[in-house]
């Protein structure tokens, strides 16, 4: 997806979908999202107990994007 020296965590991502979102960049709003996911499942182990509200969080937050998309 997006290249970095050091992995991103899901939280980063998620932030930075949160500001393409805000800056109008929907579409790359949505792959940071979906990093974000990709993130939580490569390290999921890290997030403890909030990985269900985590999970909750970035399908929220696609499903708002998605409908400023279509």
């Amino acid at each position: 997806m997006f290249q970095s020296k050091r992995d991103l965590s899901g939280r980063d991502c998620l932030f930075l979908a949160q500001h393409a979102f805000a800056e109008h960049y929907y579409d790359t709003a949505l792959q940071w999202a979906q990093g974000a996911l990709d993130a939580f499942d490569k390290k999921g182990e890290r997030f403890g107990s909030d990985v269900h509200q985590f999970r909750k969080e970035v399908y929220d937050f696609i499903e708002h994007a998605s409908r400023v998309v279509l």
